[in-house]
């Protein structure tokens, strides 16, 4: 029996942990939870509080959703609900907060929805900038034609339309995921919107034309993916398979900036190294 005593890294503020080991050429790691460990020597005395530590409650309304993303913004955390095949329609999105130890449903202003002539919401996809939660809204209209436009929540709890021209380039993707580096937007994948099956397609989005410009390709193609952004590489996993019946697509992509400003990455089967 051996027994390792382990310390989260500076700074850490959250999210899967996970210890690795190595000896021989051999390699194993298994998933943790870090106790809370109190500091010493701070003047409150406080213990250290990890999101994973919350024993965060699962909302009962997910079980009314087919998916969801979550977004951590101005100290709070996100559950937005996502596309995977089928016709549910969305009116709301959730907020966990930390102090409060509960969630709030936020509902989509209708005014705006109005505005933007949606009157039927399938997808909601967002991802932090320039100080605001920026939720891309996939939907219908009156005339049973998908509509897409970018809205934002400010640290206030504002909402705002974001888009406010039509896109110099066709939007070609319905329901990719949306991630930031910090600097841009990105849309991963989706459903392409002249052959109808999932699409590959990686692009830049300005917010507020809501024009597209790609930037990559993924290994395999992926509806609604699930995708995170770390150390300046982006870790793209699951989604859908509409030529697969709706399937899981396998594997884990990793992706990083080449020199050319494109994004380039490989397809790990086994899981990320």
């Amino acid at each position: 029996l051996v027994e390792l005593t382990v310390r989260a890294p500076e700074g850490f503020a959250g999210g899967e942990q996970w210890v690795e080991l190595s000896s021989g050429g051999a390699r194993g790691r298994v998933l943790v939870e870090f106790g809370a460990v109190s500091q010493g020597g701070g003047s409150s005395g406080d213990e250290a509080a990890y999101y994973d530590e919350a024993s965060l409650p699962v909302p009962a309304e997910l079980d009314d959703w087919s998916g969801w993303q979550l977004a951590g913004f101005a100290g709070d955390v996100y559950a937005l609900p996502r596309y995977d095949g089928t016709s549910i329609v969305y009116t709301c999105i959730l907020r966990y907060s930390p102090d409060e130890k509960q969630w709030t449903e936020i509902s989509v202003p209708q005014n705006l929805l109005d505005q933007e002539g949606i009157v039927q919401i399938l997808d909601i996809t967002g991802a932090t900038l320039d100080g605001k939660l920026v939720l891309c809204l996939t939907g219908a209209t009156s005339a049973g034609t998908a509509a897409i436009t970018y809205m934002a929540i400010d640290e206030e709890g504002a909402w705002s339309v974001l888009t406010v021209s039509q896109p110099e380039a066709d939007v070609t993707t319905l329901f990719g995921t949306l991630v930031s580096d910090g600097e841009s937007l990105y849309a991963f994948g989706g459903i392409d919107v002249w052959e109808g099956v999932e699409s590959a397609a990686i692009f830049t989005v300005d917010p507020t034309s809501g024009t597209p410009t790609e930037v990559g390709s993924l290994s395999s193609a992926r509806i609604s993916p699930n995708v995170a952004y770390r150390d300046g590489a982006f870790l793209v996993a699951g989604g859908i398979s509409a030529t697969l019946q709706l399937a899981a697509v396998q594997g884990v992509e990793i992706l990083t900036p080449g020199e050319d400003g494109k994004l380039q990455g490989y397809l790990d089967i086994m899981g990320i190294p």
